[in-house]
């Protein structure tokens, strides 16, 4: 799921020459390519169910920001042993990745760029010490109008040892006068290190962000310098007296829209990337009837039909044309939403992992995006087949294997007489009964009449109108709900009897419903939101969500952490919270839901 993938990667040792092919350059290792030492893998990083046999030694290789400013992906190959990762780019740089390797090992690194033709080379030898560097801060230096509940993120170049922080190890000044909060690991890793402020940073004001040599890696090595930071922070207060209508959770990120059109997200939110845990206003000004939040991407429609995006707009989510690239402060990511070119207009958005599907106001379904098998579509192509839609639901998109990102995605709709239809690349997920792709739309067998359906990532779901809810496609954690873990290439029961007014599939192997009754259950992995480290085990049947409240609506998010409307009118968000994506202004994860903050 994009640059947010918990990888198992190489690092390398030393930092190597990168050339593009016009022209050729040499980046050296302050502005460049970052490698670790060898370090023992952790066990929490090496988390992922697809591991099974922990490498014995690993090495961390990251790409300081802007150093490769067109870069889109970077793939890293051991040339010894063959063994391949690969990590998108963001911002000219990405965070550290890890790979097995040994000393004197070579590790190759390739940054496919924007510029056509031109890829970036690197080449690297693995060494047995160095010391941790930082990869980069947030804020930055010289950042500014930061939030004034900001929390301040290091990310380092390798794992950093748990006693080496402390207030002499990292500080935030204020003048010289230090700013009271904690310390603790943003991640599994210990890669990221975030300083929470114990109050709100006062409003244009300038703080300094000290890291300090007292910082120490797993092998006792020391920072090999110290880092002062200079940021100046907003003019404004976190956001109060929110009244949302809606609320949709994406990858590491939530977004919700007021009552009065207004747009707010939360979480690792485009396009900063880091925790933000309060909701802040969307700029641009727009009036939003709803937005959808997807991948590394949030998309919307105002109340008068006009689609827009934000966010990452790289594999043709948004046309890259001069005027779209003025408006955005780094390549392939824009803070304000972008508008969806085309002159349609929209009655509804659905935001997938790469790509984006809407259907207009005369019931025309458009899909653009990232295509596996083709071009990316820049701007939205017609569903072939003269359907007329009610809604539809944008998919994800599956990691192939190693050194292929993504390989196939699919896209569901429901017309107007209750037939569900789905169409994409990913064989067996159809609800056909076929195992075949198809880019038309091809109809959900079994004569079932919908009212909607929701497109996960290798599983799809929908409820009919007489309120049961059926599942299809992929069903290695019991995401289909049936009871069981055995695909289904056409719609399966959810088990258990109940009655489903809505239905949201997940990313992460998971899905969830409200009742008509306002009962919100879920099923598959991370079954309680807390998904990873310490979560429930995969439920093949309905498990109520705890708390006992009464839901409108709900979404499953990228990763694994939920958000709903209460019947009240109050939005709730729950589960996994590292970046802030509950909204509650914490990063405390959640299995019952917590009150989204601003909220009267």
């Amino acid at each position: 799921m994009t640059r947010h993938l918990a990888v198992l990667g190489l690092l390398l040792g030393t930092t190597g020459c990168i050339d593009n092919t016009a022209p050729r350059r040499t980046l050296d290792n302050s502005i460049g390519v970052i490698a670790s030492g060898l370090v023992a893998p952790r066990s929490a990083a090496m988390s992922s169910r697809s591991v099974s046999i922990l490498p014995a030694q690993v090495v961390y290789v990251s790409l300081s920001p802007n150093a490769v400013p067109t870069g889109v992906t970077a793939t890293i190959t051991n040339r010894e042993t063959n063994a391949v990762i690969a990590t998108a780019v963001v911002n000219g740089g990405f965070d550290p990745v890890s790979i097995a390797a040994a000393v004197d090992d070579t590790l190759g690194i390739e940054i496919a760029t924007s510029v056509p033709d031109s890829v970036v080379h690197a080449s690297l030898v693995v060494t047995a010490r160095r010391p941790p560097r930082v990869v980069r801060t947030n804020p930055p230096p010289g950042g500014r109008d930061v939030p004034l509940n900001a929390t301040m993120v290091i990310v380092f170049s390798e794992p950093i040892d748990s006693a080496a922080l402390s207030d002499g190890s990292i500080r935030l000044l204020h003048d010289a006068t230090p700013v009271a909060g904690t310390l603790r690991f943003g991640d599994d890793f210990a890669l990221r290190v975030e300083f929470h402020p114990a109050s709100l940073l006062a409003s244009q004001t300038t703080y300094r962000l000290q890291v300090g040599t007292a910082i120490r890696d797993l092998n006792g090595a020391a920072l090999d310098a110290p880092l002062d930071v200079l940021f100046t922070t907003a003019t404004s207060a976190p956001a109060t007296e929110l009244m949302f209508a809606s609320v949709s959770a994406g990858e590491f990120y939530s977004c919700g829209v007021t009552t009065t059109g207004e747009a707010y997200c939360w979480g690792a939110v485009p396009p900063s990337g880091e925790p933000g845990p309060r909701p802040a206003p969307v700029a641009g000004g727009l009036t939003f009837a709803s937005v959808s939040a997807g991948g590394e991407q949030v998309c919307g429609v105002t109340t008068d039909g006009a689609a827009y995006c934000w966010g990452d707009i790289g594999y043709g989510q948004v046309p890259l044309d001069s005027a779209t690239l003025r408006a955005c402060v780094a390549f392939f990511y824009c803070p304000t939403p972008v508008p969806v070119p085309g002159g349609l207009t929209f009655a509804t958005i659905s935001s997938g992992n790469m790509q984006r599907c809407g259907v207009t106001t005369d019931g025309a379904a458009y899909c653009w995006g990232d295509d596996p098998f083709a071009p990316d579509v820049t701007t939205p192509r017609p569903v072939p087949g003269g359907l007329t839609f009610v809604t539809v639901s944008a998919g994800g998109s599956i990691n192939c294997g190693v050194g292929s990102l993504y390989c196939g995605s699919v896209s569901c709709g429901v017309t107007t007489t209750g037939d569900a239809y789905c169409w994409g690349h990913l064989g067996g997920v159809l609800g056909d009964g076929s195992t075949t792709r198809s880019t038309v739309p091809v109809k959900v067998a079994g004569g079932l009449t919908f009212k909607t359906v929701s497109a996960g990532e290798q599983h799809v779901c929908g409820v009919t109108t007489d309120g049961t809810a059926y599942c299809w496609g992929v069903n290695a954690d019991g995401e289909l709900g049936d009871g069981t873990t055995t695909n289904s290439t056409v719609p399966a029961a959810v088990a258990g009897g109940l009655s489903f007014a809505t239905i949201s599939a997940g990313f992460t192997s998971n899905t969830c419903g409200v009742t008509t009754a306002g009962a919100a259950y879920c099923w598959g992995a991370y079954v309680s939101g807390i998904g990873f480290v310490g979560g429930q085990p995969p439920s093949t049947t309905p498990v109520a969500v705890p708390g006992g409240f009464t839901f409108a609506t709900l979404s499953t998010g990228f990763g694994s952490h939920r958000c709903g409307m209460h019947t009240g009118g109050t939005a709730y968000c729950w589960g996994v919270n590292i970046n802030g994506e509950l909204g509650d202004g914490t990063t405390t994860q959640s299995a019952v839901p917590v009150r989204v903050g601003g909220q009267p």
